[in-house]
């Protein structure tokens, strides 16, 4: 089975529970990856967002979580 990956800000604890329960419910299960906040990325992934002054600090933190999937 395909792994499924849950990117879950650390004080989103109301978000994990709910999406924990949908998960049961469906039988299935997850991964949680915790979700970068903000431009507070990895310093390996630092280069990727050099560039990002027109990002918001939402999307940076979105996109370097979705990053973190990708290699995991």
């Amino acid at each position: 089975m395909t792994p499924i990956f849950l990117i879950n800000l650390d004080s989103s604890k109301d978000r994990l529970a709910f999406m924990q329960a949908q998960a049961e419910a469906l039988g299935l299960s997850f991964e949680r990856i915790a979700a970068v906040e903000g431009r507070n990325v990895p310093s390996w992934l630092k280069a990727e967002f050099a560039d990002s002054s027109r990002m918001s600090d939402g999307a940076v933190g979105c996109y370097a979580s979705h990053l973190i999937a990708a290699q995991i």
